[in-house]
């Protein structure tokens, strides 16, 4: 036998080897079978998408329901603070606000701030409903009153803070509040 005819039988007999002992890696590779595994998950991935599916309608119908009560509790609260808009209405009108640079109005603040500590009391004292600052301390109606005009003219919350001297947290706290 000649080289090339011993290299040609030793291929034919590796590949009946080959054939022989990974005869089931043969016959996946070939079958239909192979389709299987895929299918499985397929199925496998829809229902994981059905149950997430039906997750995230539970929750849309939960918050739902939550924007629904907050809707309700937002138009007690409106009507409430109509009625009592109303009542303050009937005591004094609002001033009109017009534009005020921020440096005229944190000088302005600065000045009312300069007032003896009995007039300021007496102000606050005649100030129906002060807002509160985290602190504890009564903010001024007044320095109320510049926050929300500063806001109304499109003062953003950092240059408002600087003009009345209060910290960033505390203006868009008054401005929360002044929304309702």
């Amino acid at each position: 036998m000649s080289g090339s005819t011993m290299v040609t039988v030793a291929v034919l007999l590796f590949f009946v080897f080959f054939i022989f002992y990974k005869r089931d890696l043969v016959m996946r590779l070939f079958s239909v079978e192979a389709q299987t595994p895929a299918n499985e998950l397929q199925e496998r991935l829809e229902r994981t998408a059905d149950n997430v599916i039906w997750r995230l309608e539970e929750k849309i119908a939960y918050l739902e329901a939550l924007l629904k009560e907050a809707d309700q509790k937002i138009e007690l609260l409106e009507s409430k603070v109509a009625r009592d808009g109303q009542a303050e209405n009937d005591e004094a009108t609002v001033p009109e606000v017009s534009f005020m640079p921020p440096a005229r109005a944190a000088s302005l603040y600065q000045q009312s701030s300069l007032q003896p500590a009995k007039d300021r009391q007496e102000e606050l004292l005649r100030s129906e409903a002060p807002a509160v600052e985290p602190k504890g301390r009564p903010v001024p109606q007044d320095k109320h009153k510049v926050i929300v005009a500063m806001a109304e003219q499109g003062f953003n919350v950092t240059e408002i803070a600087k003009a009345v001297g209060m910290g960033k947290g505390e203006i868009m706290l008054v401005l929360q509040l002044n929304k309702k």
